[in-house]
């Protein structure tokens, strides 16, 4: 847990990430269709996720197994 965070306007930081290669795919695909790149969708997700309110662990693990779950 930090104790200090950076400044709003500090650099970014380069990071490294795995993801599904279809569900990657398919998420640069929509980004270019929508006249955007990946890293920009991805930091949005990221500030909303990171400035939204916690839950409760319980619901994260069922939220996070359902992705693979369902019928695609």
């Amino acid at each position: 847990m930090p104790t200090e965070l950076p400044a709003v306007g500090d650099r970014k930081v380069p990071v490294v990430n795995r993801f599904p290669a279809r569900y990657l795919a398919i998420a640069h695909a929509r980004a270019e269709v929508e006249g955007t790149n990946l890293t920009a969708i991805l930091e949005e997700m990221l500030v909303k996720y990171a400035t939204g309110k916690p839950t409760r662990p319980q619901t994260v693990s069922r939220r996070l197994l359902s992705l693979y779950t369902r019928e695609d």
